[in-house]
C-alpha cells in the first residue's frame, strides 16, 4: 500500500496551492466540507464521508488542514456514545460507512482512537449489509491494519459476483465494478486473479485515454480512480499512462480544482481523484522507471533518411526544411541540413515518444547560419505551432526556453552562456508546471508555465537557415524530485 511519504513526494501534475485554495472554499464554519460550490438559495450539509476525503487530499497536497479545532468538534459531534458508531452529520443516526470514515479521520489527525476503535469495530462488525457497506469498512480495517469476525463471511459474499472471466460485472461498466469489488475483497484479506483482473481493467480504457462506467463513450475521473486504485495495488502500469494523464488535466478548472469530467465545475471529490490518480500513476512510473527509457543515436539508419517513426513539419507552409541522417565523422547524426528556411521559419522533426513529465538530453552542434543558428528540443507538442521549445543559439551565446502558442513565441527564461563551439549538451527536465534547463551539465534555466498540460511529442527544433546536427537524444519519465532536486536557484 502507498504511504503517506510516498504520496506527498509524488503530487506534481495537480498544483498544489491552487487545489488546496480551491478545498479551503468548501469548508463549512462547523468545521465539515461539501463537495461543490452552494448554488443560490442552497443549504450547506456537510457529512463526515465528503470531509474525509478534504483532510486526505490536504495530506496529500502536503497542506495543512483548515479549522482543526472546528473540524474536530464536527467529528465529535457526529459520534453516538450509545452504540460507537458515527453518524453522517451531527445527531443523525449512526452507520457503517460513516463509522469507518470517522475512524480514518481520528487516524488521518493523529487523534487518540483508544475509546473509540474497539467500539467502532464491533458496531461495524454487527451492522453491516450490502457492498456498499461492506467495502467502506473494508477500507478502516485496511487502514488499521485490523479485522472483525465477519469479514471471511463478507469476502466469500463479494467471491461469488465474479464471472468466468475474472469481471464483476458486465458491458462498459465492468472495469469500474471490477475495480470496486477487486479492491475490497484484497482489503477484506481475499485474493484476486491477477492476470484477468488486469485484462478486465485495460479493456476498459476509453479512447480518450480515461476509464468510465455506463456510458461506453464518456470518461470520469471517478471511474479513473476505482481502476488506477487497483492498477497500483496489483503493482501494474495502465496502457496508454500519458492519455490518462492528459484525460486528468483536462479535468482541470480555472479555480485550481478539477471536476468530475472535462465539462463539470471543480469539486472536492474531483480534486481528490486527480491528486491521488497522478501519485499513483507517478509511483507506478518511478517503479519501472526504465519503461519510460528512450535512447536515439542514429547508426542503424542509412545517409538521407528519417529514422523510423520520426516525421518533420514546418511552422511556415512552405516546406524549407531538410531533416536527414548526416554522416559525422565516422558516426552518424540527424541534422536539419538546409540552409533554405525564412527568418521566421521554425524547423521541427518529432518522435512518437509522447509524454508529460520529461528528462530529455540531447547533442547538438551547430552547422552554419547567417539569420539564426543552433536548435534545440520540444516537448509537450500539440501541432506545429503549439509546444515548449528550450533552444541554444551561439549567434548570440545564450540558451532560452519558450512557449509557442499559436506560432508565438514567449520567452520564459533566458540565460548567457559563455561563447560555445563543437557540440553541447543541452538538457531539459519538466514536470507539471516546473522547467529546468542545463547546458554542459550546468542548471541555467528555471521557469514555471501551465500553457501545455497535457501529453505531447518530443522532438528537435531548429529556425530559418540554421543548420544543425543532433545526436544522442535520450528521454525519460521525470518525476517531482527531480524538480525539487533543482530548486537552489541558478546562477544567471
Amino acid at each position: 500500500m502507498i504511504t503517506a511519504a510516498l504520496l506527498i513526494l509524488s503530487v506534481g501534475q495537480v498544483h498544489a496551492e491552487g487545489a488546496a485554495s480551491f478545498l479551503r472554499t468548501l469548508q463549512q464554519p462547523n468545521g465539515g466540507f461539501i463537495s461543490n460550490q452552494l448554488k443560490p438559495d442552497e443549504t450547506a450539509k456537510p457529512d463526515l464521508r465528503t470531509t474525509r476525503t478534504a483532510v486526505r487530499v490536504f495530506r496529500l497536497l502536503d497542506r495543512e488542514v483548515p479549522n482543526r479545532e472546528a473540524l474536530s468538534a464536527f467529528l465529535t459531534a457526529c459520534y453516538d456514545e450509545k452504540t460507537g458508531g458515527f453518524a453522517a452529520e451531527p445527531a443523525g443516526v449512526p452507520d457503517p460507512i460513516s463509522t469507518s470514515v470517522g475512524l480514518m479521520i481520528m487516524q488521518e489527525l493523529k487523534l487518540p482512537t483508544g475509546k473509540h476503535l474497539p467500539r467502532g469495530l464491533k458496531f461495524m462488525d454487527e451492522q453491516t449489509q450490502g457492498f456498499e457497506q461492506i467495502r467502506m469498512v473494508a477500507s478502516s480495517l485496511e487502514e488499521f491494519e485490523t479485522t472483525v469476525p465477519s469479514a471471511t463471511k463478507w469476502v466469500r459474499e463479494l467471491s461469488t459476483k465474479k464471472l468466468a472471466n475474472g469481471a464483476f460485472g458486465e458491458g462498459p461498466g465492468a472495469a469500474r465494478q471490477t475495480g470496486l469489488f477487486g479492491v475490497a475483497i484484497q482489503r477484506l484479506g481475499g485474493k484476486i486473479d491477477r492476470d484477468a483482473t488486469l485484462s478486465v481493467l485495460r479493456a476498459g480504457q476509453r479512447a480518450d485515454g480515461g476509464f468510465g462506467s455506463d456510458s461506453p463513450d464518456l470518461s470520469d475521473l471517478e471511474s479513473c480512480y476505482r481502476i488506477v486504485r487497483l492498477f497500483h495495488r496489483l503493482g501494474a502500469m495502465p496502457d496508454r499512462v500519458h492519455d490518462l494523464r492528459g484525460f486528468v488535466a483536462s479535468c482541470k478548472n480555472s479555480d485550481g480544482g478539477y471536476g468530475r469530467t472535462t465539462s463539470e465545475p471543480s469539486s472536492l471529490h474531483g480534486t481528490y481523484y486527480a491528486t491521488i490518480i497522478t501519485s499513483w500513476l507517478d509511483e507506478l512510473e518511478q517503479a519501472d522507471v526504465n519503461s519510460t527509457r528512450r535512447r536515439w543515436q542514429f547508426e542503424d539508419v542509412p545517409l538521407g533518411q528519417l529514422p523510423a517513426h520520426w516525421t518533420s513539419t514546418n511552422a511556415l507552409p512552405a516546406n524549407s526544411g531538410k531533416w536527414e541522417v548526416v554522416d559525422r565523422a565516422g558516426d552518424k547524426a540527424l541534422a536539419q541540413s538546409s540552409s533554405a528556411g525564412a527568418y521566421k521559419q521554425f524547423h521541427l522533426c518529432l518522435s512518437d515518444y509522447r509524454c508529460v513529465n520529461v528528462d530529455i538530453r540531447v547533442q547538438i552542434k551547430a552547422i552554419s547560419g547567417e539569420l539564426d543558428q543552433g536548435g534545440g528540443v520540444v516537448w509537450r507538442y500539440v501541432d506545429p505551432k503549439n509546444y515548449y521549445i528550450a533552444r541554444w543559439n551561439p549567434l548570440e551565446d545564450n540558451v532560452r526556453v519558450y512557449k509557442v502558442v499559436d506560432g508565438v513565441r514567449t520567452q520564459l527564461d533566458s540565460a548567457k552562456v559563455p561563447h560555445l563551439a563543437d557540440w553541447q549538451t543541452l538538457r531539459i527536465v519538466t514536470y507539471g508546471r516546473n522547467i529546468r534547463g542545463y547546458l554542459a551539465g550546468k542548471l541555467i534555466l528555471e521557469a514555471e508555465d501551465e500553457q501545455f498540460s497535457q501529453p505531447g511529442l518530443i522532438g528537435l527544433w531548429s529556425k530559418s537557415d540554421a543548420v544543425t546536427q543532433f545526436d544522442d537524444v535520450q528521454v525519460v519519465a521525470a518525476f517531482r524530485k527531480d524538480i525539487e532536486e533543482m530548486a537552489t536557484p541558478a546562477t544567471k
